[in-house]
């Protein structure tokens, strides 16, 4: 984990940081991936639920926390934000909001959702998935969901559940991707870390990240090609 440092002859976009912690204290550090701005400087006892956490979507690539903040602070007081980021320091386009009630999160959902963070570009505020989904990408289309299943659950643990969708061609092949729930947000994590620093060797070419919640998989109508052996 690594703390941002500013030097003297700061450039526009670091000065513009550096008065945004200033003003609110907060530090911002950078892991593997992604951004953390927060938790607030006098902040005492446990962190707030996840009830309290909001994923926001639609971002612009070339957006920083100077100007994501003040945006999402019209809804109430921040706690943590992660914005996510790519190999070449831009966002991925999402961000997880913490705010330190559930009904500051509710607010923002309500009054965020849909609004312009710069001309032209809405941003999507929805309840988080608490983390403890993620998309595979790369999986050979001719598996069978109890392959996946076991070839999945033998390199990472805590799989809870595996959504196969159905090729839109082939009924009988997937669709190159699958979605695993976990048992919690910390086998996840691992999994995605574990996946992303090459300690895991899983078919030939896999994509993994966080499943956006704003992809929608119906449950019921999923449930001919679920595996769930518990």
């Amino acid at each position: 984990m690594n703390r941002v440092h500013y030097p003297d002859a700061i450039p526009s976009e670091e000065k513009r940081l550096l008065n945004l912690t200033e003003r609110t204290g907060f530090n911002i550090t950078v892991r593997k991936g992604q951004r953390i701005y927060g938790p607030p400087p006098y902040w005492i006892g446990d962190p707030p639920t996840a009830e309290s956490e909001v994923f926001v979507s639609g971002l612009p690539k070339t957006l920083f926390e100077y100007e994501l903040v003040p945006f999402i602070e019209r809804a109430g007081r921040l706690y943590e934000l992660r914005l996510m980021m790519n190999c070449y320091g831009r966002n991925r386009g999402y961000a997880f909001v913490k705010y330190t009630t559930p009904e500051e999160a509710m607010h923002a959902i309500r009054e965020l959702n849909g609004k312009e963070i710069r001309q032209g570009c809405q941003v999507g505020v929805v309840k988080s998935n608490k983390g403890n989904r993620l998309y595979i990408g790369g999986v050979p289309q001719s598996k069978r969901r109890e392959e996946i299943h076991e070839d999945i659950s033998q390199v990472v643990e805590g799989v809870e559940k595996v959504i196969v969708p159905n090729s839109f061609s082939a009924q009988s092949e997937n669709r190159g991707y699958v979605f695993v729930d976990f048992e919690s947000h910390q086998a996840a994590a691992s999994a995605r870390r574990n996946f992303l620093n090459g300690v895991i060797k899983l078919w030939k070419k896999v994509a993994v990240d966080w499943a956006k919640p704003e992809i929608a998989v119906d449950e019921k109508a999923m449930s001919k090609v679920m595996y769930n052996p518990w």
